[in-house]
This record gives structure tokens, C-alpha cells and sequence, in this order.
């Protein structure tokens, strides 16, 4: 009897131990875990690191950048058909060009940009023009040309040539992000009388510019009617300097007259991809 209450007393100090002492493991190690997981939580709610090439964006977009390296390939076209060397020619240039330009049409302050050949005298002989914020007159689809007009001065009369960026004097607004040191250009004297709109070039920029050229009349030759087609609208001239037949449509007359066999006229004769054509074409009779 005494044996059996000896082992009733311990089963209960047991449960009561037990019961005082739960078999949870360590409050420090509890502790430590609660640690981690609220570290785990704040590096999951942190913004990830970003380096510097992440965070640099682009001070102007895609259209910026595409007006930039049309006219800079307008102008390596004109100025490399002349002979003329281009400013950009330098190592890393022609980056810092189209950047620039970009920036200017993207704070909307390039009026214009004018490419210019100049003969022996300082004269300009040439000017292609390209006006921006200005939409062409027409909607010029139907390029003639098929490609960018080279006038056919007379040999020997280009000398040198430049490429000029007209702005607006918002400069303020974003000279810090210019790479290349900007200076006025001095004024030249101009011999250029003769101008006529450049459809190839307000066509390929959508005809959101206006483009013009602008050329000596020392460009400007006469020549007699061989051929006629289309009842008059279309005329085929013949010079004897000129290598081939020139191609006159109606639409580039100074005037207004049908076009007749045996007829003469003058034009400025230019150099297209789809062969000889005339521009700013005058009945001479």
C-alpha cells in the first residue's frame, strides 16, 4: 500500500514538472528566428540596386534621334559628292553631332538646318534647306527624284561647304547637355537665285519639314525640246554639255506653258537616281 502511494506521489511531481517546464526549445534561439525572418521581410520590401547604367535614360527620344541622322546623312550625301571633307570627320565626332542635334529637336529648338557650298570667292553658290516645326505645303508622295537633288554646277565652282543649325535661343534650357562647343557662323554673300522645293526630302520625313533648294543661275542652262508624252506634261530636253537627255515634268515650270518639240527653255539641271531631271524650268522663246 505504501509502495503503490510512493508511486502515485511521483507520477504527479512528473506531470506537475512538466506541466511548470514545457519542452519549448530556448527563448534566445525563439528570438533569433523572429530576427531572421523580419530581416527577410525588410530585404524582400527593399527596392532592388540599381547601378548607374540603369538609372542614365536618354535626354531625347527615338524621333529626336531619327531627324538627327537624316540630315546628317543628307548632308555626308552632298558634301562627299562634291569632294568636301565633313566636319565630323574626326574620331568620335559624328556621335557627338547627332547628339547634339537630337537635343536641339528635342527641346524643340532647331528651326532649321542649311547645307551650304561656297565658291572660290566666299560666295554661296548652293544652300539645301531643311525647316523644322513647319509642315510642307503639300503632301509630297509622289518623289520624282527618287533620291536626294544634286544641282550640276558649273566644274571647278564649289570650294568648300558647311552645315549650319538655325535655333530658337532656348539653349538655356539644356546647354548642359551639349558635347560640342556651339559658335556663331559668319554671313556670306549668296548668288541664289534660283529655288524649288525638294519633295525627296519632305517626303522621307514624313512631311513634317519643308526643304527647299536654292541655286546659282550660273547652274542654269537652255536647252531645246527633242521629245514630248503625256499631251505636254512631259518633255525631254538635250544639251550638248549634258551627258543624256533631261527629263522636264510640268510641275517643276516657273510659269505656265505646255511643253512643244523644238521649244526652248532653261532649267538647273540635277542629278537624281532616276537620271538627269530639270528643275525651275523657264519658256526662253
Amino acid at each position: 500500500m505504501i509502495y503503490i502511494l510512493f508511486l502515485a506521489a511521483a507520477f504527479i511531481g512528473v506531470v506537475v514538472y512538466y506541466t511548470n517546464h514545457p519542452t519549448d526549445p530556448p527563448a534566445s534561439s525563439h528570438r533569433r528566428g523572429t530576427q531572421t525572418a523580419d530581416s527577410s521581410r525588410r530585404q524582400s520590401s527593399r527596392r532592388p540596386h540599381r547601378t548607374n547604367q540603369q538609372t542614365r535614360t536618354s535626354p531625347y527620344n527615338e524621333r529626336s534621334a531619327l531627324d538627327a541622322r537624316k540630315v546628317l546623312s543628307t548632308a555626308e550625301f552632298i558634301l562627299n559628292s562634291f569632294g568636301l571633307p565633313l566636319p565630323w570627320s574626326a574620331p568620335g565626332a559624328r556621335e557627338k553631332w547627332l547628339h547634339d542635334i537630337a537635343v536641339f529637336r528635342q527641346y524643340r529648338d532647331l528651326s532649321a538646318i542649311k547645307i551650304e557650298l561656297i565658291d572660290a570667292s566666299s560666295v554661296l553658290v548652293f544652300r539645301h534647306l531643311i525647316v523644322f516645326n513647319e509642315a510642307s505645303d503639300t503632301l509630297n508622295f509622289n518623289d520624282r527624284a527618287g533620291g536626294i537633288e544634286l544641282p550640276l554646277l558649273p566644274p571647278g565652282t564649289v570650294k568648300q561647304g558647311r552645315f549650319l543649325a538655325v535655333r530658337l535661343d532656348r539653349e538655356a534650357l539644356y546647354k548642359h547637355l551639349l558635347k560640342l562647343p556651339w559658335q556663331p557662323t559668319a554671313n556670306l554673300g549668296e548668288s541664289l537665285e534660283t529655288r524649288f522645293a525638294s519633295a525627296h526630302t519632305e517626303r522621307i520625313n514624313g512631311n513634317r519639314v519643308k526643304s527647299e533648294m536654292l541655286v546659282s543661275d550660273s547652274a542654269r542652262v537652255v536647252a531645246t525640246i527633242q521629245r514630248v508624252i503625256e499631251g505636254g506634261r512631259v518633255g525631254f530636253a538635250r544639251h550638248p554639255t549634258l551627258p543624256a537627255d533631261v527629263y522636264l515634268n510640268d510641275e517643276f515650270i516657273d510659269g505656265s506653258f505646255i511643253f512643244r518639240r523644238g521649244i526652248s527653255v532653261s532649267f538647273v539641271p540635277i542629278q537624281t537616281p532616276r537620271g538627269l531631271q530639270g528643275r525651275s524650268i523657264r519658256l526662253t522663246d
